[in-house]
């Protein structure tokens, strides 16, 4: 197998699936978090020429 891949390619090697959870669990946690964001930057931008 190629280093670092599991055999069944589920996890990677010697990951277990309460660190797989934990991966999971923050990347939810991320998606559903919301930022302000600056207008300055929010806007259409520079039209290009």
């Amino acid at each position: 197998t190629h280093q670092g891949i599991s055999i069944w390619g589920h996890t990677a090697e010697g990951q277990t699936i309460v660190e797989a959870f934990e991966r999971f669990k923050n990347g939810v946690q991320a998606v559903l978090h919301t930022e302000d964001s600056v207008p300055a930057l929010a806007g259409a931008g520079i039209a290009d020429s």
